[in-house]
């Protein structure tokens, strides 16, 4: 890389830092640089595509970063483990701006930083399922999207929160405590035998998509929820007549949801219905989103 795009991108981190992306202009990136914008276009085409460089490299080095961590043998996996949540607590701090999804329309609708973003997200998702199928073993497969879920959870909220009560946080008492608390579920899961929350499959389907830059399409999304309503119907604990009575309504929401005119109305009924079943409150209500 050349210095001055070095140069370049270091001033961008700086600024989008301290301004935000949106207030943030190329001429102020061009101005700190010492340079004309013209000779800024020949490394970027656009502010978007700066943006999406600067965290690529940026995110490239945490990865390459974790790897040697990985391949110190010295260390116990375990160790290996609380090595590697101390290193991203520590770049996500020092990474000042984020990209979560409620920011993601400031920077464009449907640009190429949304693909970009899937992307990541994708990425960081089969890193955390690595990172948890070395510690634990195979043991965890069966839940481990579930895993991946509490252990990105705890990440997130302990590298944001400390920013909300202005309060400096102890990274390295943070990434024990997480290992930790993931060791006492994982123990837990695997003494009380739960039932996996999220589907394997479904979540593998969204990390591919992911992985592509593209999101899991939207009837696509319906068919699994579709699919996973009729089993959890098929599970609970009620008299026949009134699994029956559920699976009929599915049944008719779906065949109303295929139809090219469905009617509104009748859609709304069904699934208010369905979600008198409080088991089934979750599943019906993100179909309630994805049916608009």
């Amino acid at each position: 890389m050349s210095l001055l795009k070095q140069r370049i991108m270091d001033s961008a981190m700086r600024f989008f830092s301290e301004k935000g992306y949106v207030s943030t202009s190329i001429q102020d990136i061009a101005n700190d640089c010492g340079i004309a914008k013209p000779s800024l276009y020949k490394f970027f085409s656009s502010k978007e595509d700066l943006l999406i460089e600067v965290y690529a490299f940026k995110i490239q080095d945490m990865y390459d970063q974790a790897e040697a961590i990985k391949a110190n043998i010295t260390l116990s996996p375990k160790d290996r483990f609380i090595r590697e949540t101390l290193h991203q607590l520590e770049y996500f701090t020092e990474l000042k701006f984020s990209i979560e999804e409620n920011q993601v329309q400031s920077v464009q609708e449907k640009g190429k930083f949304i693909s970009f973003c899937h992307c990541l997200r994708a990425r960081q998702l089969n890193y955390y399922k690595d990172c948890l199928l070395t510690v634990y073993g195979g043991q965890i497969e069966a839940c481990i999207w579930d895993l991946v879920a509490v252990y990105h959870g705890m990440m997130k909220e302990f590298t944001q929160f400390p920013n909300f009560v202005n309060q400096p946080l102890n990274l390295e008492s943070a990434a024990i405590f997480i290992v930790a608390r993931m060791e006492d579920m994982v123990v837990g899961i695997l003494k009380t035998k739960l039932t996996p929350i999220l589907q394997p499959s479904v979540i593998v389907e969204y990390v591919q998509h992911g992985l592509e830059g593209t999101p899991v399409p939207a009837a696509k999304n319906i068919e699994d929820l579709f699919r996973n309503l009729r089993s959890t119907v098929d599970e609970l604990m009620v008299p026949i007549t009134r699994k029956t009575e559920l699976n009929e309504v599915a049944g008719l929401l779906q065949e109303e949801t295929d139809k090219d005119q469905p009617k509104r109305m009748l859609i709304r009924t069904m699934l208010e219905f369905l979600q008198t079943q409080h088991e089934l409150k979750n599943i019906v209500g993100q179909l309630d989103k994805l049916l608009g």
